[in-house]
């Protein structure tokens, strides 16, 4: 099962995203505590796409399955922890 490695590096945006997603599983907070937690993400997520080249559609369907489940792993190991 491969596993996402977060780079160290905290400019990057994975690793931002997963600092925020890791402070929320452990303080719990509140629905609106989490609303104004994800507009961080989604402004990585905004940022990251827009700054970087697009990806052809012949690679991204190539390596689409493996993605998947990585992601798949990353969800379940949060959801684990909740």
């Amino acid at each position: 099962m491969p596993k996402t490695s977060f780079r160290k590096n905290s400019d990057s945006p994975l690793y931002k995203v997963k600092s925020i997603l890791d402070d929320t599983l452990v303080k719990k907070y509140s629905n609106n505590k989490l609303k104004e937690k994800s507009i961080p993400i989604q402004n990585e997520i905004f940022n990251y796409r827009k700054n970087n080249f697009l990806v052809f559609d012949w690679y991204y369907k190539k390596h689409l399955e493996s993605k998947e489940e990585i992601m798949i792993d990353t969800v379940n190991d949060y959801i684990k922890k909740i």
